[in-house]
């Protein structure tokens, strides 16, 4: 058994002294698969966001790869994509600026501004149908949706703008708060669903290009704004009426939002998704499945089947940017080494043994008697946006790692992402909150 281990750690997990040697070792298997999924184990972590975009720019430039879709709200994502898909001459880190809700950092940091100006380099000279897109996935623009859907409307059309405030109008009530919309579902339980429907059923019913001198994404922007009013809408219910599991409404929206930018506008096409390992890692080898979980690293894998790749990521010791609650100050904080008898632990000591910082690890074909080792179930850390390392024995996730991922990425060490916004830095830790998870 020594020697089928031996043998399989030498075929199927390559050892790295450098960060840029990783994404080469990874494009060309990536390249044949329709759907790369790249995962993160903490929201904050530079080499996680370096390595997935060398990752994703190769993709995109070389191997036919048409767009990228995030765990960020789909209005900001939006103004990403306008601007890697404009010829005109702009500055990106004005709308990086310009990104407003919590937490800022995730999309609005230093490699996302690099990432968008080489994706524009990338669009340069090419017509507007094989441009590169960036869109987001997530559900929780609730406000900005209602917004974006009159401002666009009212370019056209004056008549339908009004109609969209009135569909809208019982949101008004609640100052662009979704706390003040949560205490409101527990008194008024029908909350404002319905002018929500109805806006949705109204725009589905018209082709607004019809009536716009705007080309079709006009139309798709609009309506996918729509959506997400009512998805968030569906959110918010489920956290404070419990009807249903809402991260499950979240990784549905998700999976649905993926469909639909297919659908619109790549129905052909070929995808690079960014998000949490909890999202991007097969529910169904966790302990998710047990607690009615779900995600959309496993219903995607599910539709697509071979022709989905999951990249999970992790580290053993690391700074991150993170906070102590939700909308509480970003700060720079310490992440303690792997945990005892976790695969961060045991990815660490197996580096060790090669003396190299960097393992990255293939588990497609997989032999069972080889890798037994990694069939296990065992913790693997995950920090979300709210984080304190002082519960750090809290956030590992019960996972079997060789089911859970198709590929792994293991970075000895790794530093905090640097947002754009540096002013909100707080290097002081100060203990408040539990951490949740991403």
């Amino acid at each position: 058994m020594i020697l089928l281990m031996k043998t399989y750690l030498e075929n199927k997990i390559k050892y790295f002294s450098k960060l840029d040697e990783v994404a080469p070792s990874l494009i060309e298997k990536l390249s044949k698969y329709r759907i790369v999924m790249l995962g993160e184990a903490s929201h904050g972590t530079e080499e996680y966001y370096y390595v997935r975009r060398q990752i994703t720019e190769a993709l995109l430039r070389d191997h036919g790869f048409n767009f990228v879709a995030v765990e960020g709200d789909w209005p900001d994502c939006y103004s990403i994509n306008n601007y890697i898909q404009s010829d005109q001459p702009m500055k990106g880190i004005k709308i990086l600026q310009s990104f407003k809700r919590w937490p800022t950092w995730m999309w609005s940091n230093t490699e996302i501004l690099k990432f968008m100006d080489n994706m524009k380099e990338i669009n340069s000279g090419r017509d507007k149908k094989n441009k590169v897109g960036f869109y987001g996935l997530d559900v929780y623009s609730l406000f900005e949706s209602i917004d974006l859907v009159i401002s666009e409307i009212q370019k056209f059309s004056t008549e339908l703008a009004e109609i969209a405030k009135y569909r809208y109008s019982c949101f008004s009530q609640f100052n662009r708060n979704e706390k003040q919309y949560l205490h409101y579902l527990q008194e008024v339980p029908e909350g404002c669903r319905e002018g929500a429907v109805k806006m949705l059923v109204d725009l589905l019913k018209m082709r607004i290009d019809k009536f716009s001198s705007e080309n079709g994404d006009m139309d798709f922007n609009i309506k996918q704004n729509a959506k997400i009013v009512l998805h968030a809408e569906d959110y918010y219910r489920t956290m404070i009426l419990g009807t249903d599991d809402s991260c499950n409404v979240r990784d549905k929206n998700m999976t649905e939002t993926l469909d639909s930018i297919f659908e619109n506008n790549y129905p052909n096409g070929k995808a690079i998704i960014w998000a949490h390992n909890t999202h991007i890692g097969d529910y169904k080898f966790t302990d998710m499945l047990a607690q009615g979980e779900i995600n959309i690293g496993g219903l995607v894998r599910e539709k697509y089947t071979d022709n989905v790749a999951l990249v999970g990521f992790g580290t053993y010791k690391e700074s991150v940017v993170a906070s102590n609650k939700w909308g509480g100050k970003i700060k720079k904080m310490p992440v303690p080494h792997g945990k005892k008898g976790s695969y961060d632990e045991y990815l660490h000591n197996l580096c060790a043994q090669y003396r190299s910082p960097i393992c990255v690890l293939d588990f497609k074909p997989m032999d069972q008697k080889e890798s037994q080792e990694f069939m296990k179930q065992k913790g693997q850390r995950a920090i979300g946006v709210v984080y304190h390392p002082s519960y750090e024995y809290g956030n590992y996730v019960p996972t079997i790692i060789a089911k859970r991922y198709d590929y792994f990425v293991f970075i000895e060490e790794t530093k905090a992402l640097i947002p754009i916004l540096t002013r909100e830095i707080d290097e002081k830790e100060i203990p408040e909150d539990y951490p949740f998870n991403a």
